[in-house]
């Protein structure tokens, strides 16, 4: 008897460690595609969508399918830009369309200026921001259909002082961002 139950303990001890082993060799795996992952949708953030070289412009993936999907276009050039709209596209983790909307925001009324740069001051603790808002501003700003007309496929910008203005309020935004960070390090 005693060696049935000897035997019954090993094998599941060896069960139990066997399926251990399995068990951490998918976390090990879903750890590495999960860090894939996330590094690929940060590199997304630091990414500039239009980018003006010499006499030749490129575009990213993201600008691309901008140009081509209409519903994509309503959903990052709407009418209005709205707190509500913001939120949701933070919370669900769509960060650039999120500050695209927040610099939006800030440029509409003087009102929402400080809750602006009160949203983005967190973010600032976590990710380079400076780099992050410049990268969202190119990305979105030059496709904008209120200031650019495509031409055989290529955005045309019709309203360079609009773009002028806004890329001046994004420096405000950087700067704010830049003194809190320094506040921060005290």
């Amino acid at each position: 008897m005693r060696k049935i139950v000897t035997v019954v303990v090993c094998i599941s001890c060896w069960l139990a460690s066997a399926g251990q082993i399995d068990h951490q060799t998918r976390i090990i795996d879903t750890t590495a595609a999960s860090e894939k992952y996330w590094s690929a949708w940060l590199n997304d953030l630091y990414e500039i969508g239009v980018v003006m070289e010499k006499d030749s412009i490129k575009i990213n993936q993201e600008a691309r399918q901008i140009m081509l999907d209409s519903n994509l276009r309503r959903l990052v050039y709407p009418p209005v830009y709205t707190w509500q709209s913001a939120s949701v596209l933070l919370k669900s983790m769509e960060l650039k369309k999120g500050f695209w909307y927040l610099i939006n925001l800030y440029n509409a009324d003087t009102a929402n200026r400080q809750k602006v740069i009160e949203t983005l001051v967190p973010f600032d603790q976590l990710m380079d921001m400076q780099k992050i808002m410049v990268s969202t501003f190119y990305t979105y700003a030059l496709l904008n259909p209120k200031l650019c007309t495509y031409t055989n496929g290529k955005p045309v910008i019709t309203r360079p002082d609009i773009i002028e203005k806004e890329f001046s309020q994004l420096k405000e935004i950087v700067s704010y961002l830049s003194y809190y960070r320094k506040e921060r390090k005290g």
